[in-house]
């Protein structure tokens, strides 16, 4: 991507209103982020102008996967940020392939430094998800969101308000 424009911040937009019925997967891979977005489901993709190459990936779900190579343990996002008293906060995230039966966690540790949440997983390599159900008992604050797998180790940050 360039552009004359001095945004930090860029996106893509389109029409998916003729894509069609389902069949094919079609989706927009920023390599930069290891991040594929749905273009049926989906009408635009922002990012940071870090993100320097992208490209479209169609076809069979397994061509797809096997298109969407993740090379490092990627935290994607984190929404809702901030996040309201009682909401629950959902956490994507890739994981490379680590071999057969990895394990690795996700972490929240709140200002003080203690665990307020924490999920030990094992997922297959590619993007997942998983919803921190809130107790709504955490106080307000920045929070440290950690990703860890093997030698990968990721962090975010989440503001919950009061």
């Amino acid at each position: 991507i360039e552009s004359s424009e001095d945004e930090s911040e860029m996106t893509f937009t389109w029409d998916n209103t003729n894509f069609g019925t389902p069949g094919p997967e079609l989706y927009l891979w920023d390599n930069t982020l290891q991040f594929g977005v749905d273009m049926r489901s989906i009408n635009h993709y922002s990012f940071n102008r870090n993100s320097t190459t992208f490209k479209v990936i169609y076809g069979t779900p397994s061509f797809v996967r096997g298109a969407m190579v993740y090379n490092d343990l990627i935290l994607q996002s984190v929404w809702p940020n901030p996040a309201g008293k009682n909401q629950d906060v959902l956490i994507s995230y890739a994981v490379p392939e680590l071999g057969p039966n990895s394990r690795f966690n996700i972490t929240v540790i709140d200002g003080m430094g203690r665990k307020v949440w924490e999920r030990e997983l094992n997922t297959s390599s590619g993007q997942n998800q998983i919803k921190w159900r809130r107790t709504g008992n955490e106080p307000g604050g920045i929070y440290v969101i950690r990703l860890k797998a093997g030698k990968y180790s990721k962090v975010s940050r989440l503001i919950l308000k009061d």
